[in-house]
Parts: structure tokens; C-alpha cells; sequence
């Protein structure tokens, strides 16, 4: 099967990376934003609202459809990502913790429908062969388990690299 994948993100996109995987693993083709490609089925992960029906596909999900969110299927969502999607991704890429309680103003995040509440291990998407990771949550220090992130990536001796920041409060 071909399978067609579809974003406006800039660097990285955690759900396309995780469908790639699972297809890649199911024998399929699969191609990033290549929009004339002749797929069979064509996903589309939208991040900025502005883009909404830029894109033709059969599922549309992502941060843009916060009226709609959707959710991977669970053997989807436990994929380790494809980190050769993007092309160059040199570190690992994932959340050990999702949602944030905060109701601020300007965010989107407390509105998103979240695979879980629950606390991960980094090694359910660590790639060994990367020394850096990238978290992408959107409030660690709200996880009661912070510390046993910190801990597994000071026992991998990683580096970190910040996207999302740090809420103290």
C-alpha cells in the first residue's frame, strides 16, 4: 500500500512519525508531503489553523482540529517514531508526560484531547543511537514522576533539548 503523509509542521511531526512506523512495519511505501503522490490513503497532521483545507486526505488530525481531535489507534501510539521521516532528526523525540492542568488564555493544550495522564519511560521512544532527547510535554513538573525522567536521562547521559520549556509554579 502507499500511504501519503501531509503537514505544515516546520521540524518534526510525533503522530505522522508514529503512522510512518507502523506502516513502515506493515511492509507499506510511504511518502512525506508529496501532495501529487499517488497514494492510497493520505493522512494529514495540522498544526496551524491557518492551513486548515490546504490539504487533501482521507484523515485529518492535529493541534489545528481542536474542535476534533483525534486520536491514534493504541498500537499506533505505542510505535517508537521513524526517526528517518524528516530526514536528519538526530535525536529522540517523544513526551514521558502529556496534559497540563493550566488554563492559560493563549494555549491550546488544555483543550487537546490527550492520549493519557499517565507518566512514561523516555525508552519507550528513545533511539540508543541518538545522545540527545528532545521532550516534547507540555508541562513536565506537573508529572508526579518528573524526577524518574530526569533520572533516565542522566543514567543515558543525554543531552536535553528544550522545545516546550519548563512551568515552575
Amino acid at each position: 500500500m502507499k500511504i501519503s503523509l501531509l503537514t505544515d509542521a516546520p521540524k518534526h511531526n510525533l503522530a505522522l512519525m508514529k503512522i510512518s512506523a507502523w506502516h513502515k512495519a506493515n511492509g507499506d511505501k510511504v511518502t512525506l508531503n508529496a501532495p501529487i503522490f499517488p497514494a492510497d490513503y493520505t493522512y494529514a497532521s495540522i498544526l496551524f489553523e491557518k492551513n486548515i483545507g490546504k490539504y487533501r486526505a482521507d484523515e485529518y488530525g492535529g493541534p489545528a482540529y481542536v474542535d476534533r481531535q483525534h486520536r491514534l489507534p493504541n498500537d499506533i501510539e505505542s510505535m517508537r517514531p521513524d526517526y528517518g521521516l524528516f530526514g536528519g532528526t538526530n535525536y529522540s523525540l517523544g513526551y514521558s508526560y502529556r496534559p497540563c492542568d493550566n488554563d492559560c488564555g493563549f494555549c491550546s493544550v488544555p483543550k487537546m484531547e490527550h492520549p493519557d495522564r499517565d507518566h512514561h519511560s523516555i525508552f519507550e521512544f528513545h533511539n540508543p543511537e541518538f545522545d540527545t532527547i528532545c521532550l516534547l510535554n507540555n508541562n513536565t513538573f506537573q508529572d508526579p514522576r518528573w524526577r524518574d525522567t530526569f533520572e533516565e536521562i542522566w543514567s543515558e547521559n543525554l543531552m536535553v533539548r528544550d522545545e516546550n520549556g519548563y512551568d515552575l509554579r
